[in-house]
């Protein structure tokens, strides 16, 4: 039975937006007085494509004993041991309640349905049908073949051939509109393979417009689609026309026999790698003068390229700009260095490293330290007015391998040494 029409989220209703409802859609309820069928395709192809494969599996043995249709619960536990027993009872189950496969209690048996024996019917035409690029056009050529033998073709059948048969002429239109040889024979070859299709497709066709009691749209639909097929077999004509062209101009490289479309189709067939094998030898590295001056040569190039086209290089210099105002630059402060030399200036006796560089703060110690190396020091050209009056100083410090630790609150340990005036020294 057709699935309910009822509003939640779920609903069919739920998808139409305001103004708009499903019992308004024709299309749509021809496919719900089909749910049942549908519902079976559903069956079949809901959940993963591994369960779905075996569930196809099961019911395609399920049909194919023609000589007992019938099977018996042990048998089927029996036939289909190689499936586990829990999976096994939920396919047999989802089958039997969705109506695949149906129970008859007077001989105690299973079987397969009608809608699951129609189902992979339709399924076994279409797995049969070859792959390639007008799959299609056999396929529903088949299925209109099969409608009209019945008695009864659907519109939709013959609008879905009416417009794979546009598409189709409107490739090989395209193809002849290209001038590309490849091309041309490309389309060509895909015409001659669907030619029994179209050939069939005619005999349809021609059957279908004859009967009396096709309705006038069907009919209409059947007029275009012979016209269409017959513009499809007028095209063989079109193309060997076109080819024809190619072959009065065709070049041929000396003796060989060989043409420029010979070597063509041998190229577009050679993998790159074989293109790569003959190249091997016959490409050399060219000498690559040092003497030349590229820069030099790239403007030459440059000119004369301009030149040939009447482009001629602006010669005016670029107005004169202002220099940007930058801000001036902050004065350097020397108030720590000026602390320290006033320290340094009340020594008069060996004084610990650790008591001048205050270990306090790291910061400053560090700064301390770095300045302090410096005392004694030689020379004191390049430094500035504030570091020469440093080294001027009548100090020297000395250090030891040694370190003592400190209670500085950033810095833990010093390195032992001595700050004395050069007086003392002798």
């Amino acid at each position: 039975m057709p699935p309910p029409l009822v509003s939640d989220t779920d609903s069919l209703s739920s998808f139409f937006a305001a103004g708009h409802a499903p019992e308004h859609m024709p299309e749509l309820q021809r496919l719900r007085q089909a749910w049942g069928l549908l519902n079976a395709f559903k069956t079949l192809f809901d959940g993963s494509n591994d369960a779905v494969l075996v569930r196809l599996v099961v019911l395609r043995i399920l049909a194919s004993r023609a000589e007992a249709p019938r099977w018996l619960s042990q048998e089927l536990d029996q036939h289909f041991a190689w499936i586990v027993a829990p999976k096994r009872h939920t396919i047999l189950g989802r089958l039997k309640e969705n109506g695949l496969l149906v129970w008859d209690a007077s001989d105690q048996t299973y079987q397969v349905s009608a809608t699951g024996r129609m189902v992979l019917a339709g399924l076994s035409h279409l797995l049969e049908i070859p792959e390639g690029p007008d799959t299609d056009l056999a396929y529903i050529t088949a299925e209109l073949a099969g409608a009209h033998s019945m008695g009864r073709v659907s519109p939709e059948v013959l609008n879905l051939l009416r417009s794979k048969y546009q598409s189709l002429e409107t490739d090989l239109d395209d193809a002849i509109q290209s001038g590309s040889e490849f091309q041309l024979r490309e389309a060509q070859k895909r015409l001659q393979l669907t030619h029994a299709a179209v050939q069939r497709g005619s005999e349809v066709i021609r059957a279908l417009t004859s009967h009396p009691e096709l309705d006038s749209k069907s009919y209409r639909e059947a007029q275009a689609i012979g016209q269409a097929q017959a513009r499809l077999l007028r095209k063989s004509a079109v193309f060997d026309r076109e080819l024809g062209k190619f072959e009065h101009g065709r070049v041929l490289m000396g003796a060989t026999g060989l043409s420029g479309r010979d070597i063509e189709n041998w190229l577009r067939d050679s993998s790159a790698e074989a293109l790569a094998d003959q190249l091997a030898d016959a490409l050399s590295l060219l000498p690559q003068p040092t003497w030349l001056d590229t820069e030099t040569a790239a403007d030459i190039a440059e000119f004369e390229l301009g030149r040939s086209r009447g482009i001629v290089p602006s010669q005016t210099l670029p107005l004169p700009a202002l220099a940007p105002e930058l801000p001036a630059p902050e004065a350097q402060s020397f108030t720590a260095l000026q602390a320290l030399m006033q320290r340094l200036g009340n020594i008069d006796a060996p004084t610990a490293l650790a008591d001048v560089l205050l270990p306090d703060a790291f910061a400053e110690s560090s700064y301390r330290f770095s300045l302090l190396s410096l005392l004694g020091a030689q020379g004191g050209e390049g430094v500035g007015e504030e570091v020469a009056k440093l080294l001027a100083l009548p100090l020297r410090l000395t250090l030891q391998a040694a370190a003592h630790a400190v209670n500085g609150r950033e810095v833990a340990a010093v390195s032992s040494g001595l700050i004395t005036p050069h007086v003392l020294e002798s």
